[in-house]
């Protein structure tokens, strides 16, 4: 018979395993409004009332629609807490601290609510962490280019920086995407569409839901590929600044997915503001990241 001593130690330590092992997983997704699913319950081609009450009525739809944490469609959460129960038994918590709006600069108070949320004990490990942020920086990129890739580095690395933190024995998996050909929103088998409210995807981008005009205020080929090259240069200083991070964190499995920029937009896809992605695109960028990420097979 083991002492005493050695059996209530024992006890103590399969009783912590017991419970840190029955703890959810977390997967915490951040970023803009594509995450935050903005707009995503509305549709450019097919909708019901009139353009007004639908502007007035656009709003994030993160916990239902939003292709990293919705539970109406195929998400991946839905799709991790499939695997996670399949593979290991266990749970999933989604939160999802992602702004409309938000530029990279943003970035550190999403960090912080991620931080806070699993200083909460909970948790058995942060397990997954999705990221999609860069085009309102894109649609304000000045003309000082070198300050503004200073700047969107800057910025990135200091995310990183605060979730490095986070001491777990298992690996944090991070899928970072690049952005969104946002230019192509105004070429004309977008721009002439005519949505289920009359209007033109023209008229919404510069009258009615004015976003981004410097991405797609365009005038021809030469003003369209400038403004291409401009997110091409966004997304080659997120994948290099991503470079540099990997040595520093050994504890980050990171993937950069180039996928959503080389994928083309259609009116089908897109929400009643003819930018942001509707539900049949939220879904189809769930399909598109879930086939990339190379963890959870």
């Amino acid at each position: 018979m083991l002492p005493l001593t050695y059996g209530l130690a024992w006890l103590f330590f399969n009783s912590a395993y017991a419970q840190t092992e029955s703890r959810p997983y977390l997967m915490v997704s951040a970023g803009d409004s594509i995450t935050a699913a903005f707009a995503a319950n509305t549709n450019a081609v097919r909708g019901t009332g009139n353009l007004a009450s639908i502007l007035r009525n656009f709003a994030d739809n993160k916990n239902t629609l939003s292709w990293a944490t919705g539970d109406q469609i195929q998400s991946h959460a839905t799709r991790l807490e499939r695997y996670l129960l399949s593979k290991r038994n266990a749970s999933l918590v989604v939160h999802n601290v992602a702004k409309t709006g938000a530029k990279l600069d943003d970035l550190a108070a999403q960090a912080d609510l991620i931080l806070e949320t699993w200083k909460s004990g909970q948790y058995r490990a942060l397990t997954y962490v999705t990221l999609l942020i860069g085009a309102n920086d894109a649609c304000a990129i000045g003309t000082d280019r070198e300050q503004t890739d200073v700047a969107l580095a800057k910025y990135l690395k200091a995310f990183f920086e605060k979730l490095s933190v986070i001491r777990q024995s298992e690996p944090i998996h991070l899928f970072v995407s690049a952005l969104p050909r946002v230019p192509d929103l105004e070429l004309p088998a977008i721009s002439q569409h005519r949505t289920s409210q009359g209007a033109t995807c023209k008229q919404m981008h510069f009258r009615f839901a004015p976003l981004c005009r410097a991405l797609l205020d365009w005038q021809g080929t030469d003003g369209y590929l400038i403004r291409v090259q401009r997110v091409e240069r966004a997304n080659l200083v997120l994948e290099r600044t991503l470079q540099e991070i990997m040595p520093l964190y050994p504890q980050f499995k990171i993937f950069f997915s180039q996928e959503l920029f080389q994928q083309p937009i259609d009116a089908e896809s897109l929400a009643a503001d003819c930018f942001h992605p509707n539900q049949r695109g939220q879904e189809r960028l769930a399909e598109l990241f879930w086939e990339q990420q190379p963890w959870f097979k």
